[in-house]
């Protein structure tokens, strides 16, 4: 059921612009700048570039919108890295380098997915959720397992985990779980915002 801040209008529109696409592409085929991306991983730039694109390729009332598209492609691709990540946790966690720690790691790939679920939540909001709900929801859920994590951090440090490989070892079993569950909250959420903001893009896969 579609969520009532949803514009059942623009729902409708995108549902029907891939078809409409198809066929203008016949005529024009298009360039596809989605993955030029700047030059360095910091997930900020990264977030700035994908929104200027999406300034730049989203015509507002189009019927052959590329919003489905972006919307449905940015929050995929992101869930699916969450999967990927969640599934390499201890070959990660085994591995990481000087100065980095669970607790560092598991609230910095969290925040990284900012990349591609803002810029999917930006292109939202200016059509089919006016009101912003996903992207409320998506924040919520992004904040309440960054505290998770910061409980986490506080509870074993004062428990001194730094100076027992007992310790230690409990609390990244703590983070992993976390992710895990973070990752079946997000998976969730993904559902119901491509049902309700890319309802074309949901049948590619």
């Amino acid at each position: 059921m579609l969520h009532p801040a949803i514009d059942p209008t623009v729902h409708k529109r995108y549902a029907q612009a891939p078809t409409i696409r198809a066929v203008v592409h016949r005529i024009n085929p298009p360039q596809d700048n989605l993955s030029n991306l700047p030059n360095h991983a910091h997930s900020e730039g990264v977030t700035c570039h994908r929104i200027r694109l999406i300034d730049k390729e989203v015509e507002l009332g189009a019927p052959d919108s590329k919003a489905p598209e972006i919307i449905g492609q940015h929050i995929h691709n992101g869930v699916r890295g969450a999967r990927a990540h969640a599934a390499r946790w201890d070959f990660v966690i085994a591995n990481l380098g000087p100065g980095n720690t669970a607790y560092r790691h598991t609230t910095g790939w969290i925040e990284t997915l900012d990349a591609r679920i803002l810029p999917a939540m930006y292109c939202a909001k200016l059509e089919i959720d006016l009101s912003g709900i996903y992207e409320q929801e998506y924040l919520k859920l992004r904040t309440e397992f960054l505290n998770e994590c910061q409980d986490i951090r506080i509870t074993y440090k004062s428990l001194g985990a730094s100076r027992s490989k007992k310790l230690k070892a409990e609390e990244k079993l703590k983070y992993k779980i976390l992710l895990e569950n973070f990752v079946t909250r997000l998976e969730e959420w993904e559902s119901r915002a491509l049902r309700d903001l890319a309802p074309s893009y949901t049948k590619d896969f």
